[in-house]
């Protein structure tokens, strides 16, 4: 088997990148769940808000770590289909059945066993279903093409109609609820998931199997699988690790308020839910119009976070004081370009951050720890999300929020206000420095890049030298 048949020349079919495109929208329902299910627990069946936020910082710490045990059964998979493919078809039943059971919830239950009946479908809808289908998702890129470029363009592909697609459900799901109920919207949506998982099931092929072990056995350095040890560890032997995290945990928090804040703003401050649909459609449109300059913002990483982060906190700062009822069309346009730039531009560069991070890491020890550091990724992302649409309804919980859709004291605006606005402008600006401060790693990679191409050209020249 000749493994350069599918590295330097090989590009994947188109099929295959559409059924990653499509794998991608699958996996957007897990992602939005935070928001459908506050959502619908504070506003259709009357579940305090607090309890509410608890779960949702609980399960999301629950599943930063599910996605270790995801990988580890994902690499121990023996299937003549491959090892991330089956999953995509074994996770489309108790994905979307799952999905119609949590919206079926009737609002008549009492209070404690509406809670602990929704605490575990929730956990397992995205801790357990959810978890493994998206880490598949990622698993799988390497596993049909040993292209680089052609794995970006799988990238690129995925996280945009991944990025896209959790705006327009949203839209979908606030409009469609209204009409045929939230039980029969996400029975839709159960379907809809179902059919798109083995659409992608047949279309994402993994390349032949002699192939993979051939070009894992052609790699000059060890690939470490990651385990809490190893997670751990990385914190503290490879400084840009812990950077990372402590960026993307920032980001994620912000994240985590942008998710939820606008949906309760434009219901219990502004009293326009329409407003919260148009700005839905205003960021859709936005987000395609930059999705071409992805590419280039995202290689200009440190600079682009950096401004990007004083701009968007600037831009909170001046919400904060002059938006409000008064100042629909305003918070409209301004609230679009932020969600634009706090939850999808960010999100572009991670993989960039990384594949940078790895490097350093392979460069200082020379351990190549993809999976550690992929993994050191995703827990900071969940953990921060956790924090951020938990603050958020902690806030609005402290500040008297009401249950059931009712009028709302003078206080939950203002806890809205203050935590959509003010709270993501001081994690801007903590972004922004710390940025400054620490991210000096794109300056170090042409000089690490460099090393370690003579380290692997002598590995090559000196077989006895390679790790096992």
């Amino acid at each position: 088997m000749n493994i350069m048949d599918y590295t330097t020349d090989y590009t994947s079919p188109k099929s295959t990148k559409v059924g990653y495109a499509v794998l991608g929208l699958a996996c957007v329902i897990a992602q939005m769940m935070p928001v459908y299910i506050m959502y619908f627990m504070t506003e259709s069946i009357a579940i305090p808000v607090i309890y509410v936020s608890t779960m949702l910082v609980g399960v999301k710490v629950l599943d930063a770590f599910s996605d270790i045990i995801a990988g580890i059964i994902i690499d121990k998979t023996k299937s003549d289909k491959g090892k991330a493919r089956p999953w995509l078809i074994r996770m489309a039943i108790p994905y979307a059945a799952t999905l119609v059971i949590i919206f079926s919830v009737p609002a008549e239950l009492g209070t404690v066993p509406k809670m602990i009946i929704i605490t575990i479908l929730y956990a397992l809808e995205v801790s357990v279903w959810g978890t493994m289908l998206n880490v598949a998702r990622y698993a799988i890129i390497p596993r049909m093409t040993l292209n680089q470029k052609d794995a970006g363009r799988f990238s690129a592909i995925g996280d945009g109609f991944f990025s896209v697609g959790g705006a327009v459900t949203m839209l979908i799901v606030l409009n469609v609820s209204a009409r045929i109920g939230w039980r029969n919207t996400f029975i839709l949506f159960a379907i809809a998931a179902f059919i798109m998982c083995i659409i992608c099931y047949f279309l994402c092929k993994e390349l032949p199997k002699e192939a993979l072990e051939a070009y894992d056995k052609s790699r000059t350095i060890s690939n470490f699988k990651a385990d809490l040890k190893e997670i751990f560890k990385s914190l503290f032997t490879n400084k840009y690790a812990l950077f990372m995290f402590i960026m993307v945990l920032l980001i994620n928090m912000a994240c985590g308020i942008n998710m939820s804040g606008p949906l309760y703003y434009y219901t219990h401050y502004v009293g326009n839910i329409g407003a919260y649909s148009i700005m839905t459609i205003v960021t859709i449109l936005l987000g395609l119009a930059v999705m071409p300059l992805a590419g280039f913002l995202v290689n200009k990483w440190k600079k682009y976070l950096g401004f990007v982060s004083v701009i968007t906190a600037i831009m909170c700062l001046v919400l904060w004081k002059f938006g409000g009822p008064a100042a629909v069309a305003f918070t409209i346009v301004l609230m679009s370009i932020q969600s634009v730039f706090v939850v999808n531009m960010p999100m572009m560069s991670l993989g960039k951050m990384n594949a940078m991070v790895v490097d350093y890491g392979e460069w200082k020890s020379g351990k190549r720890a993809e999976g550690t550091t992929s993994a050191v990724v995703n827990i900071g992302c969940k953990i921060g999300m956790a924090i951020g649409s938990g603050l958020f309804g902690f806030m609005i919980g402290a500040a008297g929020f009401v249950e059931g859709g009712v009028a709302q004291p003078d206080g939950v605006g203002a806890a809205i206000n203050t935590s959509l606005f003010l709270v993501n402008a001081i994690i801007f600006l903590a972004i922004a420095v710390f940025n400054f401060i620490t991210w000096n790693l794109p300056n170090l990679l042409p000089q690490i890049q460099e090393d370690l191409a003579k380290r692997r050209t002598e590995a090559e020249e000196t077989p006895e030298a390679v790790s096992e």
